[in-house]
């Protein structure tokens, strides 16, 4: 089984096309464990809607506003499957995601597997795609800043040696990663193929203060590499950032 980890808060606008893309998945094997952050009454009540009609989903609410990584974290602990998989609720997946994903986990003996993804704005208007030439290890993902979106990844669950950061408000995901990549012991694989995750990047998500972001990355890399090399690898991530920039605003992405 797959159990997927989802946290909400304040979701509504997204909640139609979310459990759509869910529900066309033709791996059906799987659970949903949703995380609701303390959501406002309308945008809890409308959720709670959508969660009534499938036996495979699983409504926590915390009690308090806790933030993503607790609420990714306290998914982790609710869930059964032998693989795990993040659908954040403002991404779509494409309906043969969890198939072949799971298939290739299982065929080539994976522990972590992602794959490119199409990103668009709130007007759904594509605005590039995801790009993958390196390959997938540690010292790639901190030097070439490899992006890895959160709704992408599959993991076996013995692979999850870790958890989200709960004291960083920026780039735990980022943290996330790059403990699991510098186990050596794990398998890496990266699906090339960008039409099997629809991501939006949205102007009001917490990645878009770059300078948070910033100071989130060089702390990242400090607790995976050390203050050295934190400095050696947190200008490229600024390089990088840049580079996509501009390749957003001309269009060549």
């Amino acid at each position: 089984m797959i159990s997927i980890v989802t946290p909400h808060y304040n979701g509504s606008v997204f909640h139609k096309q979310f459990f759509e893309s869910l529900m066309k998945q033709t791996f059906i094997d799987w659970e949903l464990i949703i995380i609701d952050d303390f959501s406002e009454k309308t945008h809890y009540l409308n959720l709670k809607y959508f969660v009534s009609k499938d036996s495979r989903i699983y409504l926590i609410r915390n009690e308090t506003n806790k933030g993503v990584s607790f609420s990714r974290n306290r998914g982790l602990l609710k869930a059964k499957g032998s693989f795990i998989v993040f659908l954040d609720i403002d991404d779509v997946w494409h309906m043969d995601k969890l198939n072949f994903q799971h298939n290739i986990m299982i065929n080539d003996s994976i522990d972590f597997c992602c794959t490119a993804f199409t990103i668009v704005d709130e007007k759904s208007k594509i605005l590039g795609y995801s790009k993958y030439t390196k390959q997938f290890d540690i010292n790639n993902f901190l030097k070439f800043n490899i992006n890895i979106a959160c709704s992408s990844v599959m993991l076996r669950k013995e692979s999850i040696i870790t958890k989200f950061d709960e004291s960083m408000s920026h780039a735990e995901d980022y943290l996330f990663w790059g403990e699991i990549l510098n186990n050596k012991k794990f398998n890496s694989f990266l699906i090339k193929d960008p039409k099997y995750l629809i991501y939006l990047k949205s102007t009001n998500s917490l990645s878009s203060n770059k300078f948070k972001q910033l100071a989130g990355v060089f702390k990242a890399n400090y607790k995976l590499v050390g203050l050295l090399r934190a400095f050696y690898f947190t200008p490229f991530y600024i390089i990088n950032s840049l580079k996509r920039i501009f390749e957003f605003k001309t269009k060549k992405v």
